[in-house]
């Protein structure tokens, strides 16, 4: 069995903070607006506002209008709230061409407010500036983003549902091999996302672009990184995307590694958390190694998804939490056994009239995989899809496989790859393109160990 990789400056912060847990990409955008707006006409002079809004959302977005007025309305009730402001109206809705100040100017209003709500890949950008109309001034730009969630997606659109015959697989060649973790996230928080893969003394930090991979940099760990009093006698490792920064966790060493961006050069260093020292990051929680062993203990720590325990000692883990369209959430946990055995936990929690949820939990397993085990929600429906490798010896081949789990408590392939000669040993799942859409990935190392490692990329 194969091991587991597994207005003004005030304004820019607003950009920058996120919402709290309780609140919608809704909620965030028309609270991130009203703050903002507030906040850059604090010390503007006595007179009538206008709101105009427009959007880009895509041809595609069921209910514009209906995302704009919603995101304005706490905007509309601040101004109107203060007397200095009356009176406070919208403008329309859309842009005619008109310049800012000459319309606001023409509709007889002492301040303008123009926003643009226009969707950026997976998240919704909030955008435009406050006029004057005595000057002509621009008072403050405004700025605030928020990730695309259920209630966001309800106003801009959802993917199509993901059909069998429509997935599809592409391979390009990394800049080297033998990887044991690695994980997706925009470092640098310019929109681009990285793709970080550890080997033994580094980490190179890639992007892709087109059908190859970019080399952003290589990140040596330090040379004082503390060494494991009892290393294991194959690396095992974990890397996990935390706040910009990617946790590494690799068995050879004693402390965690972070990598991250400083002024686009990746850096390595050693860090501490999310986890114990002694304990591995894992999308769901803390794992630890079962003593002597390269696998790891059924008990979580710190952990995120509504189970105590795995199912079993495990080589892989996989955990996600995902809304559906109909308003219920299910949380998936996976794992793939010291055995090969791939076992699923669902557990779904829909709302009902009476206010208290209605919990359903489902389990089923399955044999015949490997180390390779990623979790995603490729079409936004609210089920998982799993994208696994096979129990082949290294060396022996491999082949990837596409599974999704069904409500009622069963997988279902979706898709198999065509066989391949190397060992594929790492797979998660993020959006690797900066769509709005997540990937499944997974990297494939070569046969008899030597040459570049390939990256796959299915969905």
């Amino acid at each position: 069995m194969r091991l587991a990789g597994a207005a003004a400056s005030a304004l820019a912060c607003l950009a920058l903070c996120a919402p709290a847990a309780a609140q919608d990409g809704v909620q965030s955008a028309a609270e991130g607006l009203r703050d903002a707006v507030v906040e850059a006409c604090a010390d503007l002079p006595r007179g009538p506002v206008a709101i105009r809004v427009s959007t880009e959302l895509g041809d595609d977005a069921p209910d514009p209008a209906g995302l704009a007025a919603a995101v304005v309305e706490p905007t509309l009730a601040a101004l109107r709230a203060d007397a200095r402001f009356a009176p406070v109206h919208r403008a329309g809705f859309g842009r005619d061409g008109v310049p800012p100040s000459e319309l606001a100017a023409r509709l007889g209003y002492a301040t303008l407010v123009d926003v643009r709500l226009r969707r950026d890949g997976a998240e919704l950008a909030v955008e435009g500036a406050v006029h004057t109309t005595a000057d002509g001034a621009r008072v403050a730009t405004l700025a605030h983003r928020v990730p695309l969630d259920l209630a966001l997606r309800r106003h801009v659109g959802f993917p199509p549902l993901l059909a069998d015959d429509a997935i599809t697989a592409r391979s390009v060649r990394l800049p080297g091999n033998h990887y044991v973790a690695f994980a997706v996230g925009d470092l640098d928080g310019d929109g681009r996302p990285e793709l970080v893969a550890a080997r033994r003394g580094e980490a190179h930090v890639l992007r892709l672009a087109g059908r190859r991979v970019q080399i952003v940099g290589r990140a040596p760990f330090p040379a004082d990184t503390p060494r494991a009093a009892s290393p294991r006698r194959r690396s095992v490792a974990t890397a996990r995307f935390v706040n910009r920064r990617v946790v590494i966790r690799i068995s050879d060493y004693a402390a965690p590694l972070v990598v991250r961006l400083v002024e686009g050069r990746p850096v390595a260093e050693v860090s501490s958390g999310p986890c114990a020292d002694e304990r591995f990051p894992v999308q769901g929680g803390c794992a630890a190694l079962v003593a002597g062993r390269d696998f790891f203990d059924e008990e979580l720590s710190s952990r995120e998804g509504p189970w105590d325990e795995a199912t079993a000692h495990f080589y892989a883990y996989a955990f996600g939490s995902y809304p559906g369209r109909d308003g219920a959430t299910t949380a998936f946990e996976a794992v793939v056994s010291t055995r090969g055995r791939l076992a699923l936990r669902m557990r779904r929690s829909a709302p009902r009239e009476d206010g208290d949820p209605e919990i359903t939990e489902r389990s089923v397993g399955a044999v015949g995989y490997g180390t390779a085990l990623a979790m995603g929600d490729l079409d936004l429906d609210g089920t998982a899809e799993l994208l696994t490798s096979h129990a082949a010896p290294a060396g022996g081949g491999d082949q990837l496989t596409l599974l999704r789990a069904l409500p009622r408590g069963a997988v279902r392939v979706m898709w198999r790859g065509d066989a391949v000669g190397g060992s594929i040993w790492l797979a998660t799942a993020a959006d690797a393109d900066g769509d709005g859409r997540p990937e499944m990935l997974a990297i494939e190392e070569p046969a008899a160990g030597r040459g570049r490692a390939a990256l796959w990329i299915v969905r």
